[in-house]
């Protein structure tokens, strides 16, 4: 005891001086006392941090030595690396040479830096990737990306509307027939995409309408109808000559028609002379109810009938008849019996297709889709059920972002197409059969020495191609209900396109024509014409328009289109509910007006003068028509873009009235013929028949009642029995139940001054209805 007493007092009187060489035998005493101090305590803290400070200090010494040398040297080896790579990415993407082992790997490697460097469009379909097809199509966030990157790429927001033309049909003399009569067979029509000729029409803006982005959508202008190049300007009339006193047949100049003067393929005013299967389309718009794509085609054989100055373009454009008579269509099946003739129809597995020709392609190829092939069916119980009437294969098609596994073969697209399906066309009323029932009507084609022809119903039809319900088996979500909703369409610009595939054969020459109800028989033969299996080429190798847009349904307003359906909101691909107005059988209107008009014109048979008065007299028609006799609605369908003169439309004036009483619609296909009926060559309305058939086929279904009616026509009752042409219009439809139409003769005779209302000079009184029993106003 007296020596841990000794050991102790020693500790604390002199603490510092522990013998380093043994420590462990001082803390061993100091830890077998059964009672430490405070004193023993405070020797091993000391001890303990003193070291530790010792490595702190030496450590702190040498990372402030090296943190300077170390920061340097990150930065010149981030910056070094940082440049090669950039240098090495511009170097690949400002390459042109598209051909060759090396350019492959040239873009693959571009398509890695893009992502490593963080591009905008690297992240090439990790956005869309585990969403569905329409998921794609109708989320305004990816949406937006693929605009931009079509922006950048073609400087539209969409796809170009353009047209594959294609050479003429092969015919063979074939004399095998019971009567021992030469007939034509037609030929299989074995081509490739490389035999195509590629003519594109880019949007030309209407005057007035300002040229910001939006309005460069392809469904900016209350729908399609202005996109649609049908018609040369009439700045170029010097050199294709006008639609008045024209001398010389269009045949001549129709690849410059086609393809532009410069034969670029790029500035082309109309294809259809240049291939006339071609459908001369002047509007199309999906169906209220998103079933249909419907379209209003015109005839274009009729612009000049004069046989003795236009004889080649009578012969050129028979087949604008044959586009108005039905076929009858089956898809190829495993075990069906066809002409061995078809193994020279070109096959996609044949031909290196993918790889880019002299202009590389803006989209990869949809290679999921296995298109189905059809046959001309020589019966209509031998056709699918879809294909017993129709005259074209329609299909339907997207732009979603790629994925790196669609880049194939090198390739580093950002956007590939994909194939939404594939539908036969169908007509609402067959015009064939029209054509036949007609009291004193001739064939559709009216032969050369007959003269002119005279046949004005055959001016316009109307086909439809219905939209595929699904896109695939995996697809829950419906197609239909998406671009019946509009959720199809951002700010104007489309997301689903449909290119139009004209089933070719030559026009029927017999009124009789064929599979019209009714006919107990007919001198076509079609196993002569057509053969027993006539198969038809795979779209790729056929002559058709292109990227047709399908836009918002006719009741669908653009302008409050975004208040019912949030564009914004992030969708999973699934259908949201389709407003109920859209596909409600109650009507809007009860009586509606339709007006074809241009803010300058030139009368029939004038090539020299315009009357400008449009504008005042439209003023005037509105304000009757709609505060007087009672219309709901007028659709104005603005024809102004057609004359040289017409620096202004016809917007001023239906930016007067509410939105719920006039509709303006940009109308800018030009009269083919504007010359007098009695000319040698009669005039042709062509613009106003389609206008008039657009007006019935967008807004009829909407409205009980329907006038077609020029700004100078009023309908004006007479008597004190009923106080408005509405009045009248609604104890007709109490009255009889069954459909009638209202046909109108004019005459020229002077008014009655008996039943006229004295006028003062002030419209305040007429224009509110404020007439009682004939008095002034």
């Amino acid at each position: 005891m007296a020596s841990n007493e000794s050991l102790q007092r020693k500790v604390k009187t002199h603490p510092s001086p522990i013998s380093e060489s043994s420590p462990a035998i001082a803390l061993s005493q100091l830890t077998t006392s059964n009672t430490p101090t405070s004193g023993n305590l405070r020797i091993r803290r000391r001890k303990s941090n003193s070291k530790k400070s010792k490595k702190k200090q030496l450590s702190n010494e040498c990372y402030s030595a090296l943190l300077p040398i170390l920061i340097i040297t990150a930065v010149w080896c981030f910056c070094c690396w940082l440049m090669a790579w950039i240098t090495l990415y511009q170097s690949f993407t400002d390459s042109t040479n598209n051909s060759g082992v090396l350019s492959n790997r040239k873009d693959i490697l571009a398509t890695k830096l893009r992502e490593f460097l963080g591009d905008d469009n690297s992240a090439v379909g990790k956005e869309g990737k585990g969403t569905s097809i329409l998921g794609q199509i109708t989320n305004p966030r990816l949406l937006k990306k693929i605009q931009s990157i079509l922006l950048d790429e073609i400087g539209y927001p969409q796809l170009s509307l353009s047209a594959y033309l294609e050479p003429p049909l092969r015919l063979e003399s074939n004399q095998q027939n019971e009567t021992n009569q030469s007939t034509l067979h037609m030929k299989l029509r074995a081509l490739t995409p490389h035999n195509l000729t590629l003519a594109s029409y880019p949007i030309q803006l209407p005057r007035g309408e300002d040229k910001s982005i939006h309005s460069i959508g392809a469904c900016s202008q209350k729908g399609a109808q202005w996109i649609f190049p049908t018609f040369h300007p009439p700045s170029l009339d010097h050199h294709f000559e006008g639609n008045v006193f024209r001398k010389k047949p269009v045949f001549e100049q129709r690849w410059e028609l086609a393809l532009g003067i410069d034969g670029g393929g790029k500035t082309g005013h109309c294809p259809v002379d240049a291939d006339p299967y071609l459908p001369w389309i002047h509007d199309s718009f999906p169906s209220n109810d998103g079933k249909y794509v419907e379209f209003i085609i015109g005839n274009k054989r009729r612009c000049n009938t004069d046989p003795k100055t236009f004889k080649v373009d009578l012969q050129n454009l028979e087949p604008q008849v044959a586009l108005m008579q039905p076929i009858p269509v089956k898809r190829w099946k495993e075990g069906m019996t066809v002409d061995s003739s078809m193994q020279s129809l070109w096959q996609r597995e044949n031909d290196n297709y993918h790889i880019p020709r002299k202009e590389k392609p803006i989209l990869l190829d949809d290679g999921n889709f296995n298109p189905p092939r059809y046959l001309i069916a020589t019966s209509l119980d031998d056709a699918d059920e879809d294909g017993k009437y129709t005259r074209y294969i329609c299909r339907f098609h997207s732009v979603v972002l790629a994925t790196h596994k669609d880049n194939i073969e090198g390739e580093s697209r950002l956007l590939k197409r994909a194939i939404l399906g594939e539908t036969l066309s169908n007509y609402p009323y067959n015009p064939e059969h029209a054509n036949f029932r007609k009291r004193g009507s001739n064939p559709m084609v009216t032969p050369l020495e007959k003269g002119h022809d005279e046949q004005i119903w055959n001016n316009i039809h109307q086909i439809r191609c219905p939209v595929p319900e699904k896109i695939n088996e995996s697809e829950k979500d419906s197609l239909i209900g998406a671009i019946a909703s509009g959720r199809t369409v951002l700010d104007g610009v489309p997301s689903i396109y449909v290119d139009l595939i004209p089933i070719r054969t030559p026009a029927r020459i017999d009124k009789e024509g064929y599979g019209i109800p009714g006919v107990k028989s007919s001198p076509f033969k079609p196993n002569e014409e057509w053969g027993d299996s006539h198969v038809l080429p795979l779209v790729e190798a056929s002559g058709r328009w292109s990227n047709i847009p399908v836009c918002y349904p006719p009741k669908v307003d653009e302008s409050t289109y975004d208040e019912r359906i949030n564009p914004q909101a992030e969708t999973s691909g699934r259908d949201a509910d389709v407003p109920p107005e859209l596909v409600t059988k109650n009507k809007s209107h009860f009586l509606v007006g339709c007006v074809w008009a241009s803010h300058s014109f030139s009368t029939r048979g004038n090539s020299l003068s315009t009357d400008s008065s449009t504008s005042d007299r439209l003023l005037e028609f509105l304000t009757y028509h709609l505060r007087i006799a009672g219309f709901d609605h007028v659709y104005v369908y603005d024809n102004s873009d057609t004359t040289e003169s017409s620096k202004n439309t016809l917007k001023s004036v239906t930016d007067m009235f509410s939105p719920e009483q006039v509709t303006r619609i940009p109308w800018p296909h030009r009269v083919c013929n504007n010359n007098r009926p009695a000319h040698s060559n009669p005039g042709v309305r062509s613009s106003q028949y389609a206008a008039e058939a657009s007006c019935r086929a967008r807004y009829g279904s909407d409205t009980t009642w329907m006038a077609t009616l020029d700004v100078d026509e009023y309908l004006i009752l007479v008597g004190d029995e009923y106080t408005s042409l509405r009045h009248w219009l609604e104890h007709i439809t109490e009255t009889e139940q069954s459909t009638k139409i209202l046909s109108f003769f004019q005459t020229r005779a002077l008014p009655n001054i008996d039943t006229m209302v004295p006028y003062d000079g002030n419209p305040t009184g007429v224009c509110n209805g404020e007439i009682n029993d004939g008095d002034s106003a």
